[in-house]
């Protein structure tokens, strides 16, 4: 397939994925006081998942949810948010490329305080949300190698091949 027929077919997703990313940041401007945690983490997961594969944001786009300060206000709640939210939240940022550093600090010293909660999906997720954006935050990979090893026999294969490359894309070597 050339690359012109490449590209008029992935016009017609990269229109849906704007027409979704400008409706559900639409509904987060109506619904802010009503967003809960999970509202939260649901609509930047949904977001992420939304983005088709070779489709990067454009800085307007990223102004957009910087504009909205949607960074800050996931960091002022994410404390409390389960490990699912955690996992979601990390990912949905990774995937849609925003690098807020306060974010994933933030994002960082939750994990660590609620790593008993991240079953080895939650893991794999939050260590290769940090490994995308080239954050190599020694004291989460820390616990993330101690948790993974408590919950080795609970990790599917593909779990556990996304956290071990996670560690080698940041070179974070973890010596028992």
């Amino acid at each position: 397939m050339s690359e012109i027929s490449m590209a008029k077919t992935s016009l017609p997703k990269n229109r849906e994925f704007q027409k979704k990313f400008a409706d559900l940041l639409a509904l987060y401007d109506r619904e802010k006081p009503n967003f809960d945690d999970i509202n939260l983490s649901t609509m930047m997961n949904r977001l992420a998942k939304s983005k088709p594969e070779n489709y990067e944001l454009t800085q307007r786009e990223k102004n957009e949810i910087l504009f909205r300060r949607l960074p800050e206000t996931i960091m002022y709640r994410l404390r409390h948010f389960d490990s699912i939210g955690i996992a979601n939240t990390a990912n949905a940022f990774a995937r849609l490329g925003i690098k807020h550093e306060l974010l994933f600090a933030e994002l960082a010293y939750v994990a660590m305080k609620k790593m008993v909660e991240l079953n080895p999906q939650h893991l794999s997720n939050v260590s290769n949300a940090f490994a995308k954006m080239g954050i190599k935050h020694e004291a989460l990979f820390a616990e993330i190698a101690r948790e993974t090893m408590k919950k080795i026999d609970q990790f599917e294969p593909q779990d556990l091949a996304n956290t071990a490359n996670a560690f080698t894309k940041l070179e974070i070597k973890n010596e028992p």
